[in-house]
């Protein structure tokens, strides 16, 4: 999705930064905590195994069948992502609505994904 924004906005380069909330604080996490950010999970995509993901992340395997939900089942996360616009124009405002048109999607791709 970022390659799209790029062809729409050339002239503006994007810097991605990962944040994992809590993991840095040690009231909320254990200090041995491992973290992985990969594309799919592969035993699950195999058939050996499970997958625990959020619908609009896995959307796409969801939608052709790579993974099925295991129960009809839906749960609202504890704390949610927030947009709180500061820019009211220029680049950053321009990505800020792009980047919440894509949420919106994929999360409304997922949630139509798991009603199949």
């Amino acid at each position: 999705a970022l390659e799209d924004f790029s062809r729409a906005y050339p002239g503006i380069d994007i810097e991605v930064v990962l944040s994992i909330p809590f993991l840095d604080n040690p009231a909320h996490s254990a200090p041995q905590a491992d973290v992985a950010v990969r594309h799919g999970d592969a035993a699950a995509l195999g058939g050996q195994g499970v997958a625990l993901a959020r619908p609009a992340l896995a959307r796409r395997w969801l939608a052709d069948g790579s993974l099925v939900p295991l129960f009809d089942l839906t749960a609202r996360p504890a704390h949610q992502y927030l947009h709180l616009p500061v820019a009211t124009g220029g680049a950053a405002a321009d990505f800020a609505r792009w980047l919440m048109g894509v949420g919106q999607a994929a999360a409304a791709e997922g949630l139509a994904a798991l009603r199949h």
